[in-house]
């Protein structure tokens, strides 16, 4: 008699839901551990912050956590319909039926409610990493220009090297006497090495034109450090960015109509007005970057336009930046070739003097007795000329002139 009392007292949990998608739900719903009434609170708030015990500072990205798990989690228009039907007891119900059957206290479309808030919980971040690229390649834009400007370290080089690849194709009528070129050339530096260079030993048409910049005009060489942000610009090419910016355009547009499709003169129910005033500053940002990405539209016509190339799209001045970034870092690489042989260099000299004070005694030679070192390799530019045939530096209509 005892047993069947206890059969009779055992109460059968119901499942309203799909089975595995209640399993599903309830694992995910462990993850974050929100009591039911705080998310309640915090959606017709629309304050993710409220989703958490009060008296403690939580991130972004705990908000973000709780709310796309909400999202995940929230019942669809076919499980509202069959929550809404259910008549039963809600004490015999699963856990994660009675947590969505108290998510239909929430008025209007949860699912836009959630999907708002966590626009907004993201947009200041996206905003700022796209005012942020669009900052650096108008950085990157600037600094070109201005290098290239009477005086600049770009034009000087440039300069030189249109001096150096008229030399070398002297007598050329195809190549020679060439008024500019297209940016291409300068990447083609590093392909013409000095045939009389030492095994082991690098020495190019790039190491050359270090290594006349730095007896000649040191300065020039400053170019590294101010052209350095070109690299960074144009990781993030123009196309990306102004798709991204599209996408919060949308973003912006969707909490607008979100705003004036809430429910109203529902108590406690902060929807309408909360998404009203979020769009209203969100549209005042949303100005700022779009002056921003027509800024950087202009800029990266005008590179172009400067190097000769193509300014039917903004975009092609992703590959202006490329291109001298690359030229940049191939100066960067052949400076770093020639310090270190000069580092090397010293370094031998150091030896052979002390080698010679332990074989013979410094009083003998005395200052200056150590033999001197044979010199570092040298360009020999006629060599270099007959040996390579020159580096077909073209002479092109539109290019920029820097003679």
């Amino acid at each position: 008699m005892v047993k069947e009392e206890k059969e009779e007292k055992k109460i059968e949990v119901l499942q309203l839901l799909d089975p595995r998608r209640e399993n599903n739900c309830g694992i995910k719903m462990s993850k974050i551990k929100v009591e039911t009434d705080l998310v309640i609170q915090g959606l017709n708030a629309m304050d993710a912050e409220r989703f958490l015990p009060a008296g403690h500072d939580h991130s972004t990205d705990e908000k973000k956590d709780i709310v796309e798990i909400l999202l995940d989690c929230s019942p669809h228009t076919d499980e509202r319909e069959t929550l809404r039907n259910f008549d039963g007891d809600a004490e015999h119900v699963s856990n994660v039926d009675k947590f969505f059957l108290r998510l239909l206290e929430v008025q209007g479309n949860l699912e836009t409610r959630l999907k708002c808030m966590m626009l907004m919980l993201t947009f200041d971040q996206r905003h700022f990493v796209a005012c942020q690229h669009a900052r650096e390649k108008l950085d990157a834009c600037n600094r070109i220009k201005k290098s290239t400007e009477e005086g600049g370290k770009l034009l000087y080089i440039c300069s030189f090297v249109l001096e150096l690849g008229n030399f070398l194709n002297f007598g050329n009528r195809r190549f020679g006497d060439a008024a500019g070129y297209k940016l291409d050339s300068l990447l083609k530096l590093a392909d013409s090495k000095a045939p009389n260079a030492p095994e082991g030993h690098k020495f190019t048409l790039a190491h050359y034109v270090v290594k006349h910049c730095r007896e000649n005009a040191p300065v020039a060489m400053h170019i590294l450090m101010e052209l350095e942000c070109v690299t960074s610009a144009f990781a993030y090419p123009l196309d990306q960015l102004t798709g991204d910016v599209a996408k919060i355009k949308a973003d912006v547009t969707f909490i607008t109509r979100s705003a004036s499709s809430a429910p109203k003169d529902i108590e406690n129910d902060k929807m309408g007005d909360v998404l009203t005033a979020y769009a209203a500053n969100a549209e005042e940002m949303l100005s700022e970057l779009q002056g921003l990405i027509d800024d950087v539209q202009v800029e990266m016509k005008s590179i172009c336009t400067l190097f000769g190339e193509s300014a039917a799209k903004p975009s092609k001045g992703d590959e202006v930046l490329e291109r001298i970034s690359k030229f940049t870092n191939m100066l960067k690489l052949a400076q770093e070739d020639i310090e270190k042989e000069e580092e090397e260099a010293a370094k031998e000299e150091q030896k052979a003097a002390r080698r010679q004070t332990m074989a013979f005694g410094g009083e003998r030679h005395g200052e200056g007795g150590n033999p001197a070192l044979p010199p570092r390799p040298t360009m020999d530019l006629g060599a270099l000329k007959s040996a390579v045939g020159g580096t077909k530096l073209r002479k092109r209509a539109g290019t920029i002139a820097l003679s």
